[in-house]
């Protein structure tokens, strides 16, 4: 009993100098930092305010690759978030948006498994010429219980480097952005030129939408982002292992009420789908006429005539529609296409 009474004592004195030192602790913390990026801040909002973007480089969520991912619409700007599960399949937290100002500032809310309470990250910008832009971060760790602070140790150190490691990975995804920009800026557009097509494998979905003034690009949008979506969420595909989205539709149906069109990805193989939203379309060699359009998508139908009056020009029939999305179709910005129509 004596030993006994001994322990509790111990115990009592252990629990007490655990408290007193857990009590000096800072029950939050705040970090904040600051970079000189060499990209535009036209460039750098999106890979910040588009949470699928976010989730391609920022260093927590790279670092875990076996992260499962379920995002919410809107997808991006104020309200969107995501889920992120384990290999498991067990959640482990969640990600929102709860402020978005258009290239100005990005406040994000993180909900882990271990506190009831947020991080809040908050990310400002300033731009100091066309192709730079000085960027703002501060973090605050959510309040702990005195209990469990000295379990939720993160140093000024670990935020830098993670917010080094995360940089270094946003850079090498813009600089492949900016190949591509820069390939779309020698491209030669309204000319009519003659292309042999490759075998390709599209994933993708089939649809039927109004073609009334704009609800035909504001569908595209949204199935753009339900099959980039499912290709990343549900297949765990990077960015690098599918290509540019292409639709399919049948050029006499531009002018209907209503349209039905197929939007798929390119992918280098088959790989088995459980969701029946989900289907293959395979391309065949073939030969197509070929223009390259930018401007609004309802204005694509005059590159569409040039196509249709070079294939009678040469008594040429012709076939489906193929428009190749070069850069992410939006209901606002001006789409930039490469529309092939097949010649039978």
């Amino acid at each position: 009993m004596r030993w006994f009474k001994f322990l509790i004592f111990i115990g009592i004195l252990a629990f007490s100098g655990f408290y007193i030192f857990a009590s000096t602790m800072d029950d939050t913390k705040s970090f904040k930092a600051e970079k000189e990026l060499n990209y535009s801040v036209e460039k750098l909002f999106p890979q910040f305010n588009n949470l699928q973007n976010f989730t391609k480089w920022n260093s927590f969520f790279k670092g875990h690759k076996n992260y499962r991912y379920a995002y919410f619409i809107p997808y991006e700007g104020q309200n969107s978030g995501l889920t992120y599960y384990n290999e498991n399949n067990v959640r482990e937290g969640d990600l929102f948006i709860k402020f978005s100002a258009k290239d100005k500032a990005v406040r994000y809310y993180l909900f882990d498994s271990t506190t009831g309470n947020p991080f809040i990250f908050e990310i400002t910008f300033k731009k100091i010429s066309p192709e730079k832009t000085k960027v703002f971060y501060s973090l605050k760790t959510p309040k702990i219980p005195i209990l469990a602070r000295p379990f939720h140790v993160i140093s000024e150190d670990d935020f830098k480097e993670n917010l080094s490691t995360s940089l270094k990975n946003l850079s090498g995804l813009l600089s492949n952005k900016v190949d591509k920009d820069n390939q779309i800026a020698r491209l030669k557009f309204d000319s009519v030129m003659v292309e042999n097509g490759k075998n390709s494998i599209l994933l993708g979905v089939n649809v039927s939408a109004s073609n009334k003034k704009d609800d035909l690009i504001k569908n595209i949008v949204l199935n753009h982002s339900k099959v980039k979506n499912y290709l990343q969420t549900d297949l765990q595909k990077e960015e690098d292992e599918f290509g540019t989205p292409v639709l399919i539709t049948d050029p006499n149906d531009l002018k209907s009420k209503n349209i039905s069109y197929y939007y798929g990805f390119p992918l280098s193989k088959k790989i088995n789908v459980s969701d029946n939203n989900f289907i293959y379309r395979y391309l065949t060699p073939k030969k197509y006429l070929i223009i390259y359009y930018k401007g609004s998508y309802q204005g694509r139908l005059q590159s569409l005539q040039k196509l249709n009056s070079e294939a009678k020009s040469q008594e040429l029939r012709t076939g489906q529609l193929y428009e190749t999305f070069l850069e992410k179709p939006t209901e606002t910005i001006e789409v930039t296409l490469k529309m092939a129509l097949e010649i039978l």
